[in-house]
Order: C-alpha cells, then sequence, then structure tokens
C-alpha cells in the first residue's frame, strides 16, 4: 500500500507545518538544538553508550517526520566511535515528500555528511518496514504505516527498548499515536533502565503512561 506525503507549508525555511495536522514539526528558531535538548539529553545520551551496559542500544521514536532525531543520533553515535550498536527503530504514517527531506536538510550543512547517506537510501512511500543499513554501527528500521499495526508486530520477548522519543504531533491533532492501546505497548517494550521523553506534556498521555509502568 503506497502512503500519501504530507502537504506542507514552511513557515520559515527550517520550519514545515503539516496542514493534515495543523501543528508545526519544529519551534521556529533552531530545531536542532531543540531536538538534541528535548531527546537525546533528556534520555541520557550520550553518557549511556559511551558507558554501555548491553551490546546493542535501541532507540524507538513514534513520529519519525524528517528524520532529524535519528540524524542527530547517528551523526553522534558515529563521531564518538561509540562501540556498542545503535538499533533505531521508527514509525511514521504520512512521510514528507523526498523533495521535502532534501529541502530541509539543506538548513543543517554540519549534518550533510549524515543526512546525505539518509536521502540516498530513503525508502519508497510504501507501507511496511524498511531497513536501512545507515553504518556498520547503526541500523534504521523505518515502519511506515499507522503505529497501532506497525508496533503490534514487534515482538517484545526478543526486543526491549533502551530509550522512547515520543514525537508525534500534538495529542488533540493526532490521537493515535497517544493511545491507551500504544501506551501498553511503549510499557510492553520496555525494561528496567528504559527511558522516554517528549514535547508534549499533555496530562491525559502522562497518567497513561504512569499508569503502564513509568
Amino acid at each position: 500500500m503506497k502512503l500519501k506525503t504530507q502537504e506542507l507549508i514552511w513557515l520559515n525555511p527550517s520550519t514545515p507545518y503539516s496542514k493534515e495536522y495543523a501543528d508545526r514539526y519544529y519551534s521556529e528558531g533552531n530545531p536542532e538544538d531543540e531536538c538534541k535538548h528535548v531527546y537525546l539529553t533528556a534520555n541520557g545520551l550520550p553518557d549511556r553508550w559511551i558507558r554501555p551496559s548491553e551490546r546493542r542500544f535501541i532507540v524507538a521514536e513514534l513520529g519519525f517526520g524528517f528524520g532529524l532525531n535519528f540524524i542527530l543520533s547517528a551523526a553522534l553515535h558515529t563521531e564518538l566511535k561509540i562501540q556498542n550498536h545503535l538499533h533505531y527503530i521508527a514509525f511514521e504514517k504520512s512521510p514528507p515528500s523526498k523533495e521535502h527531506a532534501f529541502k530541509f536538510f539543506s538548513n543543517f550543512p554540519k549534518l550533510q555528511t549524515f543526512s546525505d547517506i539518509y536521502l540516498e537510501k530513503i525508502p519508497k512511500l510504501i507501507r511496511g518496514c524498511h531497513r536501512i543499513q545507515f553504518s556498520e554501527n547503526v541500523t534504521l528500521d523505518l515502519h511506515y504505516g499507522d503505529v497501532r499495526h506497525e508496533i503490534s508486530d514487534l515482538y517484545t520477548e526478543r526486543l526491549k527498548i533502551s530509550a522512547w522519543f515520543v514525537d508525534g504531533f500534538a495529542p488533540k491533532n493526532n490521537p493515535s499515536i497517544w493511545s491507551d492501546f500504544v501506551c501498553r505497548k511503549i510499557s510492553q517494550l520496555s525494561g528496567h533502565g528504559t527511558t522516554l521523553s517528549s514535547y508534549s506534556a499533555a496530562g491525559s498521555f502522562r497518567r497513561n503512561l504512569i499508569f503502564n509502568g513509568f
């Protein structure tokens, strides 16, 4: 099944706005610093990579969007020459077009080495899991489709997420990502020491996470 791409308005060169979800992808300002603060730093990265407790560190992201969180994670992991494997699992229902992705990443020349690899390998807009071997030590599994369906296919007995990036649009505009079912799956796929961060501070989401063990 082929997916539709996002219809976008550009508030400025680095701030795309989704017409479908009536919400912006990033705050107007510095998307790179925002993502580092909200997702990498809040989850204790890269300190948890430098002192690894496991050979494979798994990040799961709900709402992959343009992939900036992934690019920042892959760049940092590579630049620090981390030995444990970074396995990045991401979910996206309505990806931006390849043309829009090129336009967005043109604003981040310092990330070009890494964004060019992703843009070269960006998958076709077909529902399902697309594996991209980003480098020897970094693997991206990009799931296209409704998160409620795609996350159901992950096997809890073989997989424990180390850190969650919950990066969907506002809960009132994109309720599927913040649903009770997804919160239960987040809990089932987590273990001792798993962390989670999100730009959203919605009370219903916080209560759902607490109810499910966070």
